[in-house]
């Protein structure tokens, strides 16, 4: 029988017994050892954090799915209804912050919890088209960061490997930072991340060129090395997989990610990409800048023209003139 905390458990774990014919005429049972199974939870703006997190009975908040997936290791999905969630989730900053201090995030995915978001339609179907989207995840407040270390914040931060973010809307529709000439809104430091079928919405505009168009500032997708040091060889981030979105905002690989791995691991492929400051797709280092103490290491370069799986790269800027759809720095 179950007890009332097995609908808050995140897996189930079953005791199997196998029989085995000894010598002798008895039957022997050994027991296996427990198996962590991966879990579906569901979340809804209609539901209650006291539920089951069932589709029937779904959590009310993402931040609540994802403290249940973390009570052990296995990868669960957390399916997201239609709707708005705006949530504040807490994470220590960047490495690239001095201190270490806390920041405030919309979504924050810790280290230890990789995880499958999936937004759904109302019937539970999975989205597989950005024009399809039907949950958004909005950056319900200003995150830290001051002066320079504006550059260092994100309003959605994933640091778990192996996580999966489809069929959902990112949307910044706040500044990061006090500041904020130039941030990020979904920032990604870990190994084989996946984001795919969604619309990624930088609401931002880049207060260093205020007359360009709502939503170009740094980038809407950042993936970065956070480990990488002058002595590293292969990054961390060895594989990432950025398809069929919509990206308003750009996207911008620096500080080593991809260094010594696979280019076709580095995938960005099928996205309709406008408004990124910096470029559309921009690769950033210090390869034609020796003297630049900000992005200290070069990336690699990644995937991004196979036959049949090329972007629509979109150009809606104004000046200056040395943006490109394809930036290499």
């Amino acid at each position: 029988m179950f007890s009332i905390f097995s609908k808050f458990r995140k897996s189930q774990r079953v005791n199997r017994f196998v029989a085995r014919k000894a010598t002798s005429p008895k039957i022997h049972l050994e027991s296996l050892e427990d198996r962590a199974v991966p879990a579906i939870f569901w979340v809804s703006p209609t539901g209650s954090d006291e539920n089951a997190g069932t589709q029937a009975a779904p959590f009310k908040t993402i931040s609540h799915a994802l403290d249940v997936t973390a009570l052990d290791v296995t990868k669960d999905t957390i399916n997201i209804l239609p709707g708005d969630y705006a949530e504040t989730m807490t994470g220590p900053a960047n490495p690239f912050v001095s201190g270490s201090p806390t920041f405030t995030y919309g979504l924050y995915i810790a280290p230890t919890n990789p995880v499958v978001l999936q937004g759904v339609d109302q019937s539970g179907a999975a989205i597989t088209s950005p024009g399809l989207v039907k949950a958004t995840i909005t950056a319900g407040s200003t995150v830290g960061g001051l002066g320079a270390e504006t550059y260092n914040v994100s309003n959605f931060a994933i640091y778990a490997p192996n996580t999966d973010l489809l069929g959902i809307k990112f949307d910044a529709s706040v500044v990061s930072g006090s500041q904020a000439p130039s941030t990020d809104l979904l920032a990604i430091y870990a190994n084989n991340v996946s984001v795919q079928n969604s619309v990624i919405r930088s609401g931002v505009t880049d207060a260093l060129n205020p007359s360009q168009p709502t939503g170009t500032n740094s980038s809407s997708i950042s993936i970065i090395d956070p480990s990488f040091t002058s002595t590293t060889t292969v990054s961390s981030i060895t594989g990432y997989n950025i398809n069929n979105n919509t990206i308003d905002g750009g996207i911008l690989i620096s500080h080593g990610a991809g260094i010594g791995a696979t280019q076709s691991n580095l995938k960005i492929t099928k996205n309709t990409i406008s408004n990124g400051f910096y470029g559309n797709i921009a690769v950033y280092g210090n390869l034609n800048s020796p003297d630049d103490t900000f992005f200290i290491y070069d990336a690699a370069l990644p995937s991004i023209g196979a036959p049949g799986l090329g972007n629509n790269l979109i150009s809606t800027e104004s000046s200056p003139a040395w943006r490109e759809l394809v930036y290499f720095y």
